[in-house]
């Protein structure tokens, strides 16, 4: 049987931390080289790389990859938030936290 690819992989389980090892590096830049085990904590982990990128505007390297690995903690969070007990919460918590970001 073929092993699913990493966008047919659950978000949460025993394969929640199989990231490929490029994406693992950024995201290990904030805080997680595998997965973080709450919407939670995905979600500040995603909010402290935004904040990279808003501190750094333009054509900015680092800041491209700040924001990939931003991307890949708030989709996780997104998926883990529809697991918990109260979904609607928990992403209207993580919209919460991501619109308050503004430009330091």
């Amino acid at each position: 049987m073929k092993e699913p690819g990493p966008f047919e992989r659950p978000l949460s389980g025993a394969n929640s931390g199989d990231f490929p090892s490029s994406l693992r590096d950024w995201m290990s830049t904030y805080g997680s080289s595998s997965s973080p085990a709450s919407a939670e904590e995905s979600s500040r982990l995603g909010v402290e790389a935004l904040r990279f990128v808003l501190s750094h505007p333009g054509r900015h390297r680092k800041a491209a990859f700040a924001l990939l690995a931003a991307d890949a903690f708030l989709t996780l969070a997104c998926g883990q938030a529809v697991e918990t007990e109260d979904p609607e919460e928990a992403i209207l918590s993580i919209l919460d936290e991501v619109t308050g970001l503004e430009a330091e």
